[in-house]
């Protein structure tokens, strides 16, 4: 009786590696689209409060169209130049001279009326935007960038109060009287939103933690499934009621910010100039509506631009200036103490400062050490690139390596070890700067090192 054999097993293929950038992008978009939801739902209920308030006027489309474009465009541009990681002397040096247009152009603009104004406005409120769609994507920068759909949603309440004559009421003392349906609906959406957003940006900053290329423990496992890291349903239960408790507690703190009590002296009792005996505006009063805003508008407008313009140009040129020569300054100056300290240094910190040089010359030439790579595994990856580059940089930067774990790890190094790794430090570093092309050793002059 013949033994059974089991039928042989074919082998697995191994499975593809996932792109990095096809793993970024899912926990990226999250935040990103969860942002866009957020702002385009507040100037919704900003423009519709607006419209119901004022009336369906011409012009208050033509202005709130304004708002919006310049929002959308500001928040798309801005995150845009997040995904691209733009530096911030970049952004800087952008920003400058966005603002030195501006301040070029706003006169002109002025005097065209009403156009003008509202494409100055475009020209103010866009770059206001962008600002808010860097941030909304840019480590540690999730509550500044809720400013801008708040602002819309704040809005929307005052307009409200504002309109219904409730002000008078608040300032006899009646705390409560800003408050309706219609205004706490709206501050729970926002506060809503706010708490969606920054729960997405945590599961990206996680993402990051885990997988971004200076991750301090790189990322092998990639959870699918049930593993997967997920908000469960009580976590989305716990998610609302913190919204609830925090709209709550601003129904309740907020009005009792602000001072409404009649002043010995003060006979207008707050901070509203309006006298006492002034009846409250009408409901539906146009005397605030957008026709007297844009007038103000353009003379405020004209009388900044006159007084403060040339002030105002020179100093965004002047910034420009520096934000354009601040990183190659401080490269030369780095590099400088690196090659020659100006004051007497142990002979560890000789082979550490050695060590460094060598890593900038190596970065210029787009090979950047991992931060939990130590100096023999990073030139273990990159050997390859280097003899690519020129054969004789490899044994240098090995030795280079070795002798960098020596001091790193408290192995200690001869008498000799820092003058020759010196040496071959500075060879290393002309020796990069003299073969990289030119646009490269442009960019590595601009490089944060």
């Amino acid at each position: 009786m013949s033994a059974y054999r089991a039928p042989p097993q074919m082998p697995s293929m191994p499975k593809k590696p996932v792109p990095a950038w096809r793993r970024d992008l899912g926990p990226l978009l999250r935040p990103a689209l969860t942002y866009h939801v957020w702002v385009f739902v507040s100037l919704v209920v900003f423009s519709l409060t607006i419209l119901f308030l004022e009336g369906a006027k011409p012009e208050n489309f033509l202005i709130l169209g304004v708002f919006g474009f310049s929002t959308v465009v500001g928040v798309v541009s801005g995150q845009a130049l997040a995904m691209w990681r733009a530096r911030g002397c970049t952004l800087g040096c952008l920003g400058m001279l966005y603002l030195g247009f501006a301040l070029l152009l706003s006169p002109v603009l002025t005097a065209l009326g009403h156009i003008g104004v509202m494409l100055m406005v475009v020209l103010i409120l866009t770059p206001v935007a962008f600002s808010g769609g860097l941030w909304s994507l840019a480590s540690n920068r999730a509550l500044p960038a809720a400013w801008l759909p708040m602002v819309y949603g704040i809005g929307s309440i005052f307009a409200i109060v504002e309109n219904e004559g409730r002000v008078a009421a608040f300032r006899r003392g009646d705390k409560t009287a800003i408050w309706d349906a219609a205004t706490a609906l709206i501050l729970l959406l926002i506060v809503t939103l706010l708490v969606v957003y920054l729960v997405q940006r945590e599961r990206h900053r996680l993402h990051r933690w885990r997988f971004g290329p200076r991750a301090l423990l790189e990322g092998t496992i990639t959870e699918r499934g049930s593993a997967r890291p997920r908000l469960t349903v009580f976590g989305w239960l716990l998610m609302v009621l913190l919204a609830l408790g925090l709209t709550g507690g601003t129904l309740l703190i907020a009005p009792y910010l602000f001072r409404t009590e009649v002043r010995e002296g003060d006979r207008n009792g707050g901070s509203d100039n309006r006298p006492d005996d002034r009846p409250p505006p009408e409901p539906g009063d146009g005397n605030g509506g957008f026709g007297a805003a844009m007038e103000k508008m353009k003379e405020a407008a004209e009388s900044f631009f006159r007084l403060l313009c040339p002030f105002l140009i020179a100093l965004a040129l002047g910034a420009a200036v520096v934000s354009a020569a601040w990183r190659p300054a401080r490269r030369a100056f780095y590099v400088r103490y690196l090659r020659s300290p100006p004051w007497p240094v142990s002979p560890t910190r000789r082979i550490e400062n050695a060590w460094r040089l060598i890593e900038i010359a190596l970065e210029d030439i787009g090979l950047d050490r991992h931060p939990h790579e130590d100096a023999r595994a990073f030139y273990g990856r990159s050997e390859g690139a280097i003899r690519a580059f020129n054969a004789d940089l490899a044994p240098k930067v090995q030795e280079a390596a070795e002798l960098r774990d020596r001091v790193a790890f408290g192995l200690g190094v001869s008498s000799g070890d820092a003058d020759r790794l010196i040496a071959a430090a500075e060879w290393i570093f002309l020796d990069v700067e003299d073969r990289i092309e030119a646009s490269k050793q442009a960019q590595a002059y601009w490089r944060k090192v």
